[in-house]
C-alpha cells in the first residue's frame, strides 16, 4: 500500500441568493395577529427551506459554473469519480448493486452509504420485492439485500441496501433516470466529501428601494461549496447506454 498524501483542499465560496417582496401593510398589521405571526421569523423559515432545497440540488447535481457548486454527480471526468455500469440497459439488477459495492476499495467501505433520488429508491425497492407469483419467495427478492424499517432497524434509522445506509434526495439533485446516466452514488461521504459554509444564511432588508410600491424587499445570502477529497472513495452507478 502507498503512503498517504496530503495537500491543500480549496473550496471557493459560491454565493446563493434568494429574494422576496412583502407588503408594508402586512408588516404593519402583523403585531395585531399575535406573537406567533412574526414576518421576519416566517421569512427566515421559508428562506431556510428554499435555500436548503437549492443546496441539495447544487451539492448533488450542480454544474460548477457561475454561482453553482460542482455537485457529486458532476464529477464524471477523466481522473474523477469512476462509474460502475449496469450489465443491461434501462434496468438495475441485484448483481449491479453487488458489483458497485465490490468495486469500491475495501478501506472506503467502512462508513460508506448510498445516495440516490426517491425515484431510484423505489425502483430498486420494487425490483427487489418482485418474486414468484408476486410473492417474496424466489425471483429477485433477497432478504439480506434490503432492510426498510421493518423491525430490524430502530425508528429514525435510514433504510439499508446490502447493509449500507440509503439517503434519498430530491429528483433535481440526481440526473434523470435514463440510459447512459449516472443514477446513484456509493461511497464514504462522511470522511471524503466536504461541504463548506461561510456565516450560514444572512438576511438583508431593503426598506427604501421598493417604497414606491409600498413594499419591503428581503434578500437572503449563503456562501458555500462542496468537493470530494479522494475520488476513489466513491463510485457512480451508471445505466448502460
Amino acid at each position: 500500500a502507498s503512503d498517504p498524501n496530503f495537500a491543500n483542499l480549496v473550496l471557493t465560496p459560491k454565493t446563493m441568493r434568494c429574494f422576496t417582496l412583502v407588503s408594508n401593510e402586512l408588516i404593519a398589521d402583523s403585531p395585531t395577529r399575535g406573537p406567533s405571526f412574526n414576518i421576519e421569523s416566517i421569512l427566515a423559515r421559508q428562506f431556510g427551506r428554499v435555500m436548503g432545497a437549492k443546496e441539495e440540488a447544487s451539492f448533488g447535481n450542480g454544474n460548477g459554473s457561475g454561482a453553482n457548486p460542482k455537485g457529486f454527480f458532476a464529477y464524471t471526468g477523466a481522473g474523477e469519480i469512476g462509474a460502475y455500469t449496469t450489465a443491461a440497459k434501462s434496468t438495475v439488477a441485484i448483481a449491479d448493486l453487488q458489483g458497485i459495492v465490490a468495486a469500491l476499495k475495501r478501506q472506503y467501505r467502512d462508513g460508506a452509504c448510498w445516495v440516490m433520488s426517491d425515484d431510484m429508491f423505489w425502483r430498486i425497492r420494487n425490483f427487489l420485492m418482485v418474486g414468484t407469483a408476486g410473492t417474496q419467495a424466489g425471483g429477485n427478492y433477497a432478504p439480506f439485500a434490503w432492510s426498510l424499517g421493518d423491525g430490524r432497524l430502530q425508528d429514525g434509522e435510514p433504510a439499508r441496501l446490502l447493509g449500507y445506509p440509503v439517503y434519498c434526495c430530491a429528483s433535481g439533485a440526481v440526473p434523470t433516470y435514463t440510459d447512459g446516466a449516472v443514477v446513484a452514488g456509493f461511497g464514504n461521504f462522511k470522511n471524503y466529501f466536504h461541504i463548506g459554509e461561510r456565516e450560514g444564511i444572512s438576511i438583508k432588508v431593503a426598506r427604501e428601494t421598493y417604497l414606491a410600491n409600498n413594499q419591503t424587499g428581503y434578500f437572503a445570502f449563503a456562501r458555500h461549496n462542496c468537493v470530494p477529497s479522494v475520488y476513489e472513495a466513491f463510485k457512480h452507478l451508471k445505466i448502460k447506454a
